[in-house]
């Protein structure tokens, strides 16, 4: 089995050149890389003319969803990774178990991993990445079935999703894409898996307007799909508590574990407004 990374790319990404610089120290020594530029990008790509391997594409539809689709279109291999343009993979290892994964996982479609513990990050940035990583623990702690994979660390049989004739909703912009894709995956019996030796290390520069507005797409999106968010306003300090303690976890030092709980209690209270004044319950 072999394997293409698929990374969409916004044009003026800080982050992009060192996350193709980290893919160089991969033990695997055969992979395809593919950058996709959404609809948004109108010049070349020179900058990146010295990467040997490097496929450039350029999506006509503006948004992750749009280049991560022409991404798996254009990949040349079974196995596709995405991987989003403020990732550093870290890990030498980490396609070689990708496939590890898959083969030992033949059944799964899809298969995803957390983000790693990062506490040089911003506070906005560390608050999302708790976020993502505990709406993303397994649904049943008995097994690893999980359709709360994340967009930007996730992989798939492309075979198996060409015969299903199914890609990304390109119609939903930065917000809860993934969610709605798995879960259409789910429906259909199909088997996704989290597998939790699969780190990257996610470094968004995210303002705290940026952080708010996250929330909101996400939980728009989660109104108008049928979406398990996993979060439920009824239950917010239960909810709360386990994000806390991974907050204690990233801090440095109390003032830091005081300021991050503030951040993380930001992005609930806009996820729970656009939440109020709906009928639909997130598990409904």
């Amino acid at each position: 089995m072999s394997l293409s990374v698929v990374i969409p790319a916004r044009l003026h990404s800080p982050t992009l050149l060192r996350l193709l610089e980290s893919l160089k120290s991969q033990s695997l020594q055969e992979f395809e890389t593919l950058v996709v530029f959404d609809g948004e990008f109108k010049g070349s790509a020179t900058s990146l003319h010295d990467l040997a391997g490097l496929k450039v594409l350029c999506s006509p539809v503006s948004g992750a969803n749009g280049a991560r689709n022409l991404g798996m279109d254009h990949a040349a291999h079974s196995l596709v990774q995405l991987i989003d343009d403020d990732c550093v993979v870290n890990d030498p290892y980490f396609l070689q178990n990708v496939l590890g994964e898959h083969q030992k996982h033949p059944e799964a479609v899809a298969i995803g991993g957390p983000y790693a513990l990062t506490k040089s990050l911003s506070l906005p940035a560390k608050a999302y990445n708790i976020i993502a990583n505990f709406w993303q623990r397994p649904q049943k702690w008995s097994t690893s079935q999980n359709s709360r994979l994340l967009g930007g660390n996730v992989s798939y049989k492309k075979d198996r999703l060409d015969k299903l004739s199914l890609r990304f909703n390109d119609s939903i912009d930065y917000g809860g894409s993934e969610a709605e894709f798995h879960q259409r995956l789910s429906v259909l019996g199909e088997s996704l898996i989290f597998s939790s030796q699969l780190v990257l290390s996610h470094q968004p520069q995210m303002t705290e307007q940026q952080l708010i507005e996250k929330a909101k797409k996400q939980a728009t999106t989660s109104l108008q799909f049928p979406i398990d968010s996993g979060f439920d306003r009824q239950l917010i300090k239960t909810y709360q508590c386990p994000k806390k303690v991974a907050a204690l976890r990233w801090s440095r030092d109390p003032e830091e574990f005081k300021n991050l709980c503030r951040w993380i209690d930001l992005y609930d209270r806009a996820y729970q407004q656009v939440w109020q004044g709906s009928d639909r319950r997130p598990h409904a």
